[in-house]
């Protein structure tokens, strides 16, 4: 998916990565990803909150303010939707390998 240039498609209509103004999380590399559009959230930002504190604070803040409606997702998200699938995909993945990481 991140070797495609390819974002959208349509029967009459593409877009390609420089048409867009915002990195898109799929296609962006691993480690370097924006998680949230609408609070500026990023993969390492997380993955740094949950190896020094055993939680991440940008998560929690996120699942708050998506609850309170403080969330632009259907404009800000180019997937169109909510973040917080991806946010709890890559917690699940983080603190997996912190638990399997030697220490």
């Amino acid at each position: 998916m991140q070797d495609c240039d390819i974002v959208y498609f349509g029967p009459e209509t593409v877009f390609v990565l420089e048409d867009l103004t915002v990195p898109v999380f799929q296609k962006q590399r691993q480690g370097e990803r924006t998680v949230c559009y609408c609070f500026d959230v990023t993969e390492s930002q997380m993955r740094s909150e949950l190896a020094v504190s055993g939680a991440s604070v940008s998560a929690s803040r996120i699942a708050t303010l998506v609850r309170a409606s403080r969330c632009a997702c259907e404009v800000r998200n180019p997937q169109g939707s909510c973040c917080l699938g991806n946010v709890t995909s890559l917690l699940k993945l983080f603190e997996t390998e912190l638990v399997s990481s030697p220490h």
